[in-house]
């Protein structure tokens, strides 16, 4: 408990102390650079939100888009190995192979399914 007061004030004393810095600095500084500083942090401020609302809205879509592609491709894997199960009676792992061979093949010399 001591230590955490400790802490907190020695926290205060550094506010304090910036705090102070910063008004004595105001005072030597001019009109025009006081504002010059104001439109600088302003400016600073505008493109932190824009950024932070671009990155929001594409962290949105990135996710949407991803777990629909992973549905969209566990539900074809899932119906080919189906399809293939009840039609050839093969088991699963081969009607698996099967499936992404066919549904992902570019022209790859491998065995053909009547083999």
């Amino acid at each position: 408990e001591h230590s955490r007061i400790e802490h907190a004030v020695e926290y205060l004393k550094k506010l304090h102390t910036e705090m102070h810095e910063k008004k004595l600095l105001s005072r030597t500084r001019s009109v025009g650079e006081k504002r010059q500083s104001i439109d600088m942090l302003a400016e600073e401020e505008r493109q932190r939100q824009a950024q932070l609302e671009l990155n929001r809205s594409w962290k949105r879509i990135y996710k949407r888009s991803w777990f629909i592609s992973a549905c969209v491709f566990v539900a074809w894997l899932l119906s080919g190995i189906i399809f293939y199960s009840t039609w050839q009676g093969w088991d699963f792992w081969v009607s698996a192979y099967f499936t992404m061979q066919t549904g992902l093949s570019v022209g790859y010399g491998t065995p053909s399914e009547d083999d």
